[in-house]
């Protein structure tokens, strides 16, 4: 009979971080984060409600805007926080763009979308003049 440890893909004998860090600056460690990231469905539907929220925001900051992150400790607040952040400010981990580690985790169309309209060097450039932030998901 196999063992739990066999039967997973990952090493269970590393260190696992009990506290998210925010700041956490370690490209290793950013990277081992977001790569076992695990997005629930209701995960993927916050994260596109949310990123639709940003997309559609003025695109001069206030300090009148803001988001609430509430929820039980344990529950991932930090972790769809930090994501959520880095994923908006789209820095190189380990020389590939955040913001196309976190839409192969989070697997969602929507949220690919949605983050491609909000930080348009995340995709390829395409001949248009037009802002994408003045277009519309429609089209």
């Amino acid at each position: 009979m196999k063992t739990i440890a066999e039967l997973l893909s990952r090493d269970l004998s590393r260190r696992i971080e009990e506290v998210i860090q925010v700041d956490q600056a370690e490209e290793q460690a950013v990277f081992t984060e977001i790569d076992e990231y695990i997005a629930t469905d209701s995960i993927r539907d916050l994260y596109a409600h949310l990123l639709k929220a940003i997309a559609e925001a003025p695109s001069d900051p206030s300090e009148a805007i803001g988001v609430w992150v509430s929820g039980f400790f344990g529950c991932g607040k930090s972790s769809f926080a930090k994501n959520l952040g880095y994923a908006l400010q789209n820095n190189k981990v380990q020389g590939q763009d955040f913001s196309a580690l976190f839409k192969a985790r989070i697997e969602d169309k929507r949220v690919s979308d949605l983050l491609d309209l909000i930080n348009p060097g995340s995709r390829p450039r395409s001949s248009s003049s037009t802002s994408p932030r003045n277009k519309t998901l429609a089209e």
